[in-house]
């Protein structure tokens, strides 16, 4: 990734919803150090094209899969992909949290980037790939949380006061919100999910929404953020 891509990205806002039954989200401007959350798509969208139309760069997170893995074997469709087993333990994309948050996730997504395309020039473009942040065109870049019950005894010294007593599901956005911005302090932006990508649903979104015409985002990698683990333990905003 170049100095200038990763410049920009450490001046970019940062925003996540989790979704599910219930939603909860949250947004950091990396710049100002500002923040907000709340419980409604609507007013996620609200809060992202506030910057987009200010010409801010939007690096936005779902919490739900955003690519499913290539599988060459029929009965290991659902499989989990390469990064999500924990000691030992499996938490593939397909079962129990997970599902419930990609069946939300699939209108959502779409809409979500069909709304937020209001707010830009029609030459404005959407990516998955961070190290493409140089490119000026480019105003939006998505990523995949996977951040589900991350546990608050770790985190709660690294999360704002304001989100504290929150829902869990703002308390997930927000961790998934610091730790990609963990990332980019250390220069360090690894996905915590390597897998082969047989169709990437995210990327699929943004050719539907007229942010790209690039064709290879259908079957793109989508950057993965995981649970926080402070490298530094730098404050929230510093």
């Amino acid at each position: 990734m170049t100095s200038e891509s990763l410049q920009r990205l450490n001046d970019a806002v940062i925003g996540c919803i989790d979704v599910g039954r219930d939603e909860g989200w949250f947004v950091l401007d990396l710049r100002s150090g500002c923040s907000s959350y709340g419980v409604r798509a609507e007013d996620y969208r609200e809060s992202l094209g506030t910057y987009l139309r200010a010409d801010r760069l939007c690096v936005i997170g779902i919490e739900a899969a955003g690519f499913l893995p290539r599988e060459r074997d029929y009965k290991h469709l659902s499989r989990a992909r390469v990064g999500e087993t924990d000691f030992g333990q499996s938490r593939p994309w397909s079962v129990h949290a997970g599902k419930a948050a990609t069946w939300r996730a699939l209108p959502l997504v779409p809409a979500l980037l069909r709304d937020l395309r209001q707010f830009v020039p029609s030459e404005t473009l959407g990516h998955l790939d961070f190290a493409r942040a140089s490119c000026q065109l480019i105003r939006l870049l998505l990523f995949e949380a996977f951040v589900t019950r991350a546990p608050r005894g770790q985190t709660a010294p690294l999360v704002p006061d304001c989100v504290s007593n929150a829902c869990a599901h703002v308390w997930d956005a927000a961790i998934a919100v610091l730790r990609l911005r963990s990332q980019l302090v250390d220069a360090q932006i690894v996905s915590a999910i390597r897998d082969e990508v047989s169709v990437s649903f995210f990327g699929a979104a943004l050719l539907a929404t007229g942010w790209s015409t690039e064709s290879t985002l259908a079957s793109y990698p989508v950057h993965v953020v995981r649970d926080f683990k402070p490298a530094r333990g730098a404050p929230f905003g510093g």
